[in-house]
């Protein structure tokens, strides 16, 4: 009985699926429209440059908001981690959405960048690519002198030398963000103080024991 009800839900619920995403109807041409709101009511959102967005940004008294980093020093970022030194590490997932229907998002040109403020005037002023050519990143993080990254579904870890990899990947899981859109994978690795690594939008957590 059950297999037969989800036989019958999965025929009731599959044409649903494929006819939603066909969009308007090509034999209606004059078929009218209805926005569900109307455009006279839906405010203007410019693109704002870095230092416009600060003028329209609105803080409580008593917090200062200052711009560290912006085009061109960091493109499309989505996550970032500080190490010891004080430098940030950016995510930048660069093949995003290039259109509404996501054309070429598997494009390997993701990246993870170090920022850094040499002269100590709160501003990046230094650009470092730790790796480049990755698909659709969503990870970093730091674990024993190298670095945790993801690249497509695959979660790796590489040995670092300074701000260099050294050495060869080494696959952690296969399917750590395998399935669905991008905006619902596995992201946002973060270490905990009981050693485990977490992850938003996962069920999953990662740990080295006895060196693996």
């Amino acid at each position: 009985m059950k297999v037969s009800l989800t036989l019958i839900l999965f025929l009731f619920i599959s044409p649903l699926v494929i006819f939603a995403q066909l969009g308007d109807r090509k034999d209606k041409g004059d078929e009218e429209q209805i926005d569900p709101i109307s455009t006279e009511l839906i405010p203007p959102s410019p693109f704002l440059t870095a230092e416009a967005s600060m003028d329209a940004i609105e803080v409580a008294d008593g917090f200062v908001l200052e711009e560290v980093a912006a085009e061109p020093w960091v493109e499309n970022p989505i996550a970032m981690a500080f190490d010891a030194n004080g430098r940030m590490w950016v995510v930048e997932m660069r093949s995003y959405m290039p259109d509404v229907d996501g054309t070429g998002e598997d494009t390997p040109n993701g990246r993870i960048r170090v920022l850094e403020d040499t002269d100590n005037d709160g501003q990046i002023d230094k650009a470092t690519d730790f790796l480049d050519n990755l698909v659709l990143p969503r990870v970093v993080s730091f674990s024993h002198g190298g670095v945790i990254f993801n690249s497509g579904d695959a979660l790796y870890f590489v040995q670092r030398d300074g701000l260099k990899p050294k050495g060869e990947r080494e696959l952690i899981d296969p399917d750590y963000a395998k399935g669905g859109n991008p905006e619902h994978k596995a992201n946002g690795m973060m270490y905990g103080h009981d050693n485990w690594f977490y992850n938003t939008k996962s069920s999953n957590r990662y740990r080295r024991i006895d060196g693996k």
